[in-house]
């Protein structure tokens, strides 16, 4: 892939971000001024799991919260593109392509907030279940363009670097069609259950060791000190991802956005040191 069709996927990505952002922030204030947003509607089947201090005293539920957390991914992929066209423009880096497909993975959660605004959540089962199978999907593709940023990033993948992004795209749609949903029930992330969440945790926390141990081997291999430095990007950018997605209460979604934002930045400039000195 060269650096101008590069460019130019990640513009449109900025474009498309920047009309998602605006019309979720007009969702948001209707949502708003019709009471859309009510407790009354959500099955809490992803806090049972939580202790009842924190359900009602450090993380209490606001769907507003969940709505806040869906626009700030629209203004974190906005930010992110710009950080890449002031630091990244002229630099041929095969991490910025695959940070490229986090990105398109994070912009499938603007989704969610259609069935709040459209009434839908307790009659338009289908429309929902697709709305969660994207979601879904989204937060695979992100998974995994962080992990393949890290394992197909070496010169010897460069030539096939179009080949192994589609082979990522083809892994995250399949899978997103393939996992079971529970369409009975709506919860507080404004998507219906997904089943085996419980094992896309254990991968999730599977991919980030095995980036770390990978990482660290580059690092001692190269004598690096930047890879090392790499390892902490990776792993705030899974960490805010993870929270951010989940986030159901202003406390989630707050400290989603600032692990997420800070990992972003920590990560981008790492990378800006690594390919100064290539």
């Amino acid at each position: 892939m060269t650096l101008k069709v590069r460019n130019r996927l990640l513009l449109i990505l900025f474009l498309f971000a920047v009309c998602c952002g605006i019309i979720n922030t007009l969702l948001f204030i209707r949502c708003l001024t019709q009471g859309s947003f009510s407790t009354k509607m959500i099955s809490e089947l992803s806090r049972e799991m939580l202790p009842d201090l924190f359900k009602t005293t450090f993380m209490p539920y606001s769907p507003q919260a969940t709505a806040v957390a869906i626009i700030f991914f629209n203004a974190y992929i906005i930010a992110s593109i710009a950080l890449i066209y002031s630091n990244f423009e002229k630099t041929q880096a095969i991490e910025i392509i695959f940070f490229g497909g986090f990105l398109a993975g994070c912009m499938c959660e603007g989704l969610r907030l259609i069935p709040v605004f459209m009434n839908i959540w307790k009659s338009d089962t289908l429309s929902i279940a697709i709305i969660t199978r994207f979601a879904l999907g989204g937060r695979i593709l992100a998974v995994a363009a962080l992990f393949f940023s890290v394992m197909f990033s070496t010169p010897e993948n460069r030539q096939y670097v179009e080949r192994n992004f589609l082979i990522m795209l083809a892994i995250s749609l399949m899978t997103a069609c393939c996992i079971p949903l529970n369409n009975v029930r709506f919860i507080t992330q404004f998507i219906v259950p997904w089943g085996m969440e419980k094992e896309f945790f254990l991968l999730r926390l599977a991919l980030i060791v095995a980036c770390t141990i990978a990482l660290a081997n580059k690092a001692l291999t190269n004598k690096s000190k930047e890879m090392f430095h790499e390892i902490i990007g990776i792993i705030m950018l899974y960490t805010g991802h993870g929270l951010l997605y989940q986030a159901d209460s202003y406390t989630l979604a707050g400290i989603g956005a600032v692990v997420l934002s800070a990992g972003t930045v920590f990560y981008m400039r790492t990378m800006h040191k690594i390919y100064l000195w290539k």
